[in-house]
């Protein structure tokens, strides 16, 4: 609930969700649209950030998030 911020990862694989109300991260596999995993303990998320280090592999991308204080 209430996604305050989206992110694509380099290939657009993967889409991650700031839920705030949720206090996670989701991760959406783009091909299916179904929810993959998501990333717990992250107090009120508001925006994402996904690194790219110049190739196509997601796997080694960093993903930043800020939160509300």
């Amino acid at each position: 609930s209430e996604p305050t911020g989206l992110a694509l990862s380099p290939t657009g694989a993967k889409l991650f969700v700031a839920e705030y109300a949720e206090s996670k991260i989701g991760v959406i596999d783009t091909a299916t649209m179904a929810r993959t995993d998501f990333v717990a303990s992250i107090r009120s998320p508001r925006s994402l950030l996904v690194t790219n280090n110049g190739n196509t592999d997601d796997t080694d991308c960093l993903l930043y998030t800020s939160r509300c204080v």
